[in-house]
């Protein structure tokens, strides 16, 4: 059973069915209970990859206070767990069942430089290309003919393609 308190989140919390603080704290409490398993946690994660089902049970806009985990398989590289998240009457608020989790190596064994995420700025030109020319054994499709502007004004209503009767 891992306790929650809504009351440090810096923002309204009525405009969440839960609110992801609140589901973040059973997640994290839900790695405490995988390390707690003996799976040596030093340099790996469990990141979440799928909900299998998720309810949510009325009256809806009450804060979770409670989480209660149940980790229901660990893996090599994955583990599974059901959770279930109560509000401070011991209501059950939601039931996140058959939620897996994949194993991720937090540290690398490679240089700095090779970790960081590098940005390379290319200066795009300021007028457009040309439009490449069709070839000579192909004739340009009717719709790219150019229309003189003057052209397309002076049609008739009738003869507009998009003209509403």
């Amino acid at each position: 059973m891992a306790h929650l308190d809504p009351a440090v989140i810096g923002e309204p919390l009525d405009g969440y069915l839960i609110h992801p603080a609140l589901l973040d704290g059973a997640l994290q409490a839900l790695l405490a209970l995988i390390a707690d398993a003996g799976v040596e946690a030093q340099g790996i994660s469990f990141l979440p990859w799928r909900f299998g089902r998720v309810r949510i049970a009325a009256p809806f806009g009450r804060n979770a206070r409670h989480a209660r985990l149940r980790v229901t398989r660990i893996g090599t590289r994955s583990a599974s767990a059901n959770i279930a998240l109560f509000d401070e009457s011991g209501a059950v608020i939601a039931e996140l069942t058959d939620c897996w989790f994949r194993k991720v190596e937090l540290t690398r064994r490679a240089a700095p430089d090779d970790r960081a995420l590098h940005v390379d700025l290319v200066p795009a030109p300021l007028a457009e290309a040309p439009v490449p020319p069709y070839s000579s054994g192909s004739a340009r499709p009717s719709w790219a003919s150019p229309v003189p502007i003057a052209r397309l004004a002076q049609t008739r209503r009738s003869e507009r393609c998009c003209s509403m009767r």
